[in-house]
């Protein structure tokens, strides 16, 4: 494997010297010893960098695709075995939490199914009232039979089954990236929950295995489009902005900055206006 610092060794480096030239002796001798310790260093440094992210998790994870609709004319199987369109679960009124993954995994779904769980048990609104919660397994050898089991855990949720192209169209759809590894029989995956509107648009996906209730009011109110919460909420989303970089909503300083000056023009123009009262009083006499 070439390293940046090897390439760098060309042509372009040493003006009209060809590579060749690098072994004739009228270049290697004017280098430092400190200059050769510090190239043999940077060699296994660089390879360990590229090779940091293993071959299996390339190409894995979640590239949220934002505004992107959801195909919701696509079947797939509930818990109990009937055949349904994905757009029974949106009704034009309430927010979709979407969920990938699969009943049976071993690791990281567990984790994210009971993180999510939790994270809405600290919530106000129950599942179902303000918002629907609807997990697709991504492994279409997974049975209604299977689901099902999991219905006592997750009330409420909408535990889905379905063929192949239909989940990896879905996948693709909101940017939630996996493969199937052959070698340990499980599937490579990112973590996180993917929040839609109540026509179907991607409005935000939250990364991770547990959500603040913060972030996650936030993240329903905004894909709600003002649909759901109180007025205090909806106030509350304007405060904030989603910070893509942290991946948390954050306070809004332009908003804190904005609002500073309306106060200080508020309170410059009712000093000028009591300064002038007592002048014009005068004048009236």
């Amino acid at each position: 494997m070439k390293s940046k610092f090897a390439k760098n060794t060309g042509p372009a480096s040493f003006g009209a010297h060809p590579p060749a030239r690098l072994c004739s002796g009228r270049i290697i001798p004017k280098l430092s010893p400190l200059f050769f310790a510090l190239f043999l260093f940077l060699i296994p440094l660089q390879v360990i960098s590229v090779e940091e992210t293993p071959a299996s998790l390339q190409n894995v994870g979640i590239n949220e695709r934002l505004g992107n609709a959801v195909s919701l004319d696509l079947n797939f199987v509930d818990e109990s075995g009937q055949k349904i369109p994905l757009k029974t679960y949106f009704d034009g009124k309430k927010p979709v939490i979407l969920i990938l993954a699969y009943y049976e995994c071993p690791n990281i779904c567990n984790y994210l199914l009971q993180g999510t769980v939790n994270s809405l048990a600290k919530l106000a609104w129950p599942v179902g009232e303000k918002f629907e919660v609807v997990v697709i397994s991504i492994d279409p050898k997974e049975t209604p039979a299977i689901a099902v089991k999991k219905r006592e855990a997750f009330k409420n949720w909408h535990l889905l089954t379905g063929e192949e192209k239909n989940i990896q169209q879905v996948a693709s759809e909101v940017g939630f990236q996996y493969r199937y590894e052959e070698e340990t029989k499980q599937y490579a995956h990112g973590a996180g929950i993917f929040l839609l509107t109540p026509a179907g648009q991607l409005a935000r996906a939250l990364h991770g295995i547990e959500f603040s209730t913060r972030d996650l009011k936030l993240a329903l109110v905004e894909a709600s489009q003002g649909k759901i919460g109180s007025v205090v909420d909806r106030l509350m989303f304007y405060c904030y902005r989603y910070d893509s970089t942290n991946r948390r909503y954050v306070f809004a300083t332009n908003l804190m900055k904005g609002g500073g000056a309306a106060t200080v023009l508020l309170l410059g123009f009712l000093i000028f206006r009591m300064g002038r009262k007592p002048f014009q009083g005068k004048e009236k006499r």
